[in-house]
C-alpha cells in the first residue's frame, strides 16, 4: 500500500516516530511504499530565523536534512529521496493541507499518515488543526496518533466504531481485510440510540423498527466475520455516555491496538467521523485509522 506520512522536522520525539514507522511497516509490504511529505508554509519560524543558510537551503535542503537526522536517531531507515520538501507561502491551515494531498495524490497514496498535536483555545484557532482539516478533506484513508499513542509492536486486536450507516457493510468488510491481513481479531463497536435499550413509549412502532434494524446489523456483522473466519464480537452500547468515551471503553475492554472510524469527505463530515475522531485521539492513547467514504 503506497503511503505518504506527514512529519514536520523537530516536532516528535523517537519513540513516535519508531512506533509510527513500525505501525505503517504492517500496512506496507515493502519500504519503497513509504514517502514522507513536509510542507513548508509561513508558520515555520525556526526556518525562517537560520540566517547562516540561502534562502534556498533554509526552506529545502535544510528541513530535509533535520527530517533524516530525526529518522537517523529513531533508528528507521528511509532513502533520502522518499523524502520530499513542499514549499508553499501560505497561512492558511487549509490551503497546507490541500497541498499535501496534492503530493499524496501524485504518489497514487492509498494511506496518509500524520501527527496530532491536541491544540487547544487561541493557539487553536489562529494555526488551527492540521490533521483535523485533513479529515475533512481528504479522499484517501488516514492514519492519525497523538501524543498519549501508545504505538503496538503487532496490532492484534482492532475496534471498529461503526455508526451501522448504508455505508457501514463495505466498511465492514474493508476491516475484515485488514484483520486477516494483519490476524487480528475484531471487535465492533456500536452506539446505538438509548430507545435501543429502554423507553417511555414501548408501544411505538418505529422504536421497535429501530431496534430489529440494529440487532439486524448486528447479526449481520457476526454472519460476515464468520463466513471469513475471523474471530470476532460485536458490542452495542445504548448509554446516556458520548459515544467517544464508550468507544474508548470498549476499545480498552477489547485490548484494541487499533480503532478504526469512518467519516465523509466534506466539511461537516460524518457522525464518526471529525468530533469524534478528535475525541478519541484526544482521551484515548490509540491510534486511530480513518476510513474515507
Amino acid at each position: 500500500m503506497k503511503t505518504v506520512w506527514a512529519l514536520e522536522p523537530k516536532n516528535q520525539n523517537s519513540a513516535a516516530i519508531k512506533g509510527m514507522a513500525r505501525l505503517l511497516g504492517q500496512f506496507s509490504r515493502s519500504a519503497q511504499d513509504l514517502s514522507v511529505g513536509f510542507v513548508v508554509t509561513e508558520h515555520e519560524s525556526y526556518l525562517y530565523t537560520a540566517f547562516d543558510l540561502s534562502e534556498e537551503e533554509r526552506f529545502s535542503t535544510y528541513p530535509k536534512e533535520l527530517i533524516l537526522e530525526d529518522l537517523k536517531r529513531s533508528k528507521v531507515r528511509l532513502k533520502p529521496s522518499h523524502v520530499h520538501i513542499l514549499r508553499h507561502r501560505t497561512l492558511s491551515t487549509t490551503s497546507a493541507v490541500d497541498k499535501l494531498l496534492g503530493f499524496a495524490k501524485s504518489k497514487r497514496a492509498k494511506l496518509l499518515a500524520l501527527f496530532t498535536h491536541n491544540k487547544k483555545g487561541i493557539e487553536r484557532l489562529v494555526v488551527g488543526s492540521f490533521a483535523e482539516t485533513a479529515v475533512h478533506r481528504s479522499q484517501i484513508d488516514l492514519l492519525l496518533a497523538g501524543p498519549k499513542t501508545v504505538y503496538p509492536a503487532h496490532v492484534r486486536s482492532i475496534l471498529y466504531a461503526s455508526d451501522f450507516g448504508p455505508d457501514s457493510k463495505r466498511d465492514l468488510r474493508r476491516v475484515v481485510k485488514i484483520c486477516k491481513h494483519l490476524r487480528a481479531r475484531l471487535t465492533v463497536f456500536h452506539a446505538a440510540q438509548v430507545i435501543y435499550r429502554w423507553s417511555l413509549d414501548e408501544s411505538n412502532p418505529e422504536i421497535h423498527a429501530y431496534r430489529r434494524t440494529t440487532k439486524k446489523m448486528a447479526d449481520w456483522i457476526e454472519s460476515e466475520c464468520k463466513k471469513a473466519h475471523l474471530p470476532c464480537s460485536v458490542i452495542l452500547k445504548a448509554e446516556f455516555e458520548s459515544t467517544p468515551e464508550l468507544a474508548i471503553k470498549a476499545a480498552r475492554a477489547a485490548k484494541a491496538d487499533l480503532i478504526v472510524v469512518s467519516a465523509k469527505v466534506g466539511p461537516f463530515g460524518a457522525l464518526m467521523g471529525g468530533s469524534v475522531t478528535r475525541s478519541i485521539i484526544r482521551h484515548g492513547t490509540y491510534p486511530v485509522l480513518v476510513f474515507k467514504r
